[in-house]
């Protein structure tokens, strides 16, 4: 983390991305190092920037499909993430947390707002139709 930290203060880009147009955010939270993404807000770095290419997954996605409940709690402290936004998939993050079945996630987003009633546009989904189906 020193080096990291040495870089921001010298005025390195912290959105300045490398392969497949990951940024140092995505990268922190896609490793759990989050005492890294914690300097890289600090820095202002973009934490809603997506990914280049097909995936366009944003750092929140990231950390939900990383398992990072720390950098999604980070994420969702700010309230520049749409919790109950639809991501380009047409789906929101509760559906998200849902198809995967992961229940501590669950819990986070519902307790910072997440909306159950909120519907997927391509499938017209809704969050408790998607828990019995990945569970099927």
């Amino acid at each position: 983390a020193g080096l990291v930290q040495l870089l921001l203060e010298a005025k390195a880009d912290p959105d300045e991305g490398g392969e497949l147009g990951w940024t140092p955010v995505h990268v922190a939270i896609h490793s759990h190092q989050n005492v890294i993404l914690k300097m890289l807000k600090e820095h202002k770095a973009d934490c809603q920037a997506p990914l280049t290419g097909t995936s366009g997954m944003t750092p929140v996605e990231v950390a939900i499909k990383t398992d990072n409940i720390e950098a999604v709690e980070m994420l969702l402290d700010d309230e520049t993430v749409p919790l109950n936004g639809h991501l380009p998939q047409g789906i929101t993050l509760l559906h998200l947390v849902c198809r995967q079945q992961n229940v501590p996630m669950m819990y986070l987003l519902y307790e910072y707002g997440g909306d159950p009633n909120a519907v997927s546009k391509q499938e017209s989904a809704s969050i408790l139709y998607d828990a019995v189906a990945s569970q099927a």
